[in-house]
C-alpha cells in the first residue's frame, strides 16, 4: 500500500514536533532543579494553620511543619512544635506564615503579661465612686 506523499510528510512534522516538545520538556526540568539546588537544603520550619489572633495560646492544631529550602527561612524560624505548643501570640500570625521567635512571649509569661513589654506591669485602677472600668 503507497502512502500519499501528504500524510509522510504531517507523520514526519509530528515526530520532529514530539522530539523539539521532549527536548523543551527536558530542559526546562533540568534549568528548575538546578535553580531549586541553589535555594539550599530542605528545612523544617513551623507555620501557622490558620490565622491566629494577638493574645491566643497556641495548640497542636495551631501550627504545622513543612519543609521549606534553607535561603527561604529565617533563622529565628522554629522548627517543632514544641517550641511553639503552649505559647502566647504576641502579634497576630497569618496563615501559612513562618512562625518566628519573636512573634511569641517567652514560654514563662502567661495571660496578660504575654503581651507587656519586659520591665512593664499591667496595674488595674478602680474608682473609690463605685465607677468600674472594663478590665
Amino acid at each position: 500500500m503507497r502512502r500519499s506523499p501528504r500524510v509522510v510528510a504531517l507523520r514526519l512534522l509530528a515526530v520532529v514536533l514530539a522530539l523539539l516538545t521532549a527536548r523543551l520538556v527536558a530542559t526546562d526540568l533540568a534549568t528548575l532543579h538546578t535553580r531549586a539546588r541553589g535555594l539550599g537544603e530542605l528545612r523544617p520550619v513551623l507555620v501557622a494553620r490558620r490565622a491566629i489572633p494577638l493574645g491566643h495560646v497556641l495548640t497542636t492544631d495551631d501550627v504545622r511543619v513543612v519543609e521549606r529550602h534553607a535561603s527561604q527561612v529565617a533563622n529565628t524560624t522554629l522548627r517543632s512544635r514544641a517550641d511553639a505548643v503552649g505559647r502566647t501570640a504576641i502579634v497576630p500570625l497569618v496563615a501559612d506564615s513562618a512562625v518566628l521567635r519573636a512573634h511569641l512571649a517567652p514560654s514563662d509569661r502567661t495571660g496578660t503579661a504575654t503581651l507587656l513589654a519586659p520591665g512593664h506591669r499591667a496595674v488595674r485602677v478602680q474608682a473609690a465612686d463605685g465607677l468600674r472600668p472594663p478590665v
